[in-house]
């Protein structure tokens, strides 16, 4: 991680998978990393590893096709927590900042259904 003095926030590099193609390694990344399996989990080698980061900066992952990259990019976060989703191969980051949460009590209850809430909060 490096600090950016203007927001004073710690920036996080991540490494995720673009196009439809799915996470995969280079022969030359799995060498460097010392891993065997060129579809690593995120367990197995947390995608903001300095190692894969300078790799994929490097351009290794990375293709040009049409003008657009396609495989593996950096992308960055200033938040300490993210989770990559994913849909047919291709990736995005989510922190809890970016999640669009819907909150119970922006929500308005009838009158005749008042007797469906519960002390806590639940609708039956």
């Amino acid at each position: 991680m490096s600090t950016n003095s203007d927001s004073e926030k710690d920036i996080t590099e991540i490494v995720i998978n673009v196009g439809h193609s799915g996470f995969r390694l280079t022969d030359h990344m799995m060498k460097k990393l010392k891993i065997e399996d060129p579809f690593p989990s995120k367990e197995e080698l947390p995608r903001h590893d300095k190692t894969l980061v300078e790799l994929v900066r490097a351009g290794h992952g990375t293709v040009v096709h049409k003008g657009k990259k396609h495989g593996l990019i950096v992308k960055t976060i200033t938040e300490d927590r993210y989770r990559i989703c994913d849909y047919d191969g291709h990736e995005w980051i989510e922190t809890p900042d970016t999640i669009k949460w819907t909150k119970v009590s922006d929500y308005y209850i009838h009158p005749s259904q008042e007797h469906r809430v519960h002390d806590d909060g639940w609708v039956d």
